[in-house]
């Protein structure tokens, strides 16, 4: 099993990495000749999960599929499975200058550091979970308030449209009746 390293940068410009141990030094090299020297990582535990979605609407409950990589554990949200699979069918493939394949897959704000094994491992576990990872994240959708009317329910709160009871979001009151 891996074990996988967090790294950040100083700089704006380049998104935090999730890479193997085994990539660390060549990924290092790779990114300094660059341009993009500085990477932090020292005082960091190897860790063993990565929160791993791409940008949108975020709910904290949201259901996610857990996938097991060489002993990283990627949570990814359900309604991300299906576009995170077709990125990775996509990926060109990098090469460092040892000659070693790798791959990154690029999610929001941070990018996981595959090699080619590690990259078919989880191509097929996405694909596996694709249909049901679906088919959860429109079940969970279908109950939850979309952005606006949440921003809308707030709005009436600020405002002191609705009753004494804060909690009484869903019993909207006339002017007057507050």
């Amino acid at each position: 099993m891996a074990q996988w390293i967090w790294m950040y940068f100083p700089s704006q410009s380049v998104i935090s990495h999730m890479v193997p141990k085994c990539l660390l030094r060549p990924l290092l090299a790779d990114l300094a000749s660059r341009g993009h020297p500085g990477a932090v990582y020292r005082g960091f535990p190897p860790t063993d999960y990565m929160d791993f979605d791409l940008p949108g609407v975020i709910c904290s409950n949201r259901p996610k599929e857990q996938i097991s990589l060489a002993g990283l554990d990627l949570r990814i949200p359900c309604e991300d499975v299906v576009e995170m699979l077709a990125k990775l069918r996509t990926l060109p493939e990098r090469y460092f200058a040892n000659g070693r394949r790798y791959y990154k897959l690029k999610g929001y704000l941070r990018c996981v550091v595959l090699t080619a094994n590690q990259r078919q491992k989880l191509e097929v576990e996405l694909a596996n979970r694709a249909l049901s990872a679906e088919q959860k994240a429109e079940l969970f959708y279908a109950d939850c308030e979309t952005p606006g009317e949440v921003l809308a329910s707030a709005s009436k709160v600020a405002r002191g449209a609705l009753g004494r009871d804060r909690r009484d979001r869903f019993h909207e009151k006339n002017r007057g009746e507050a």
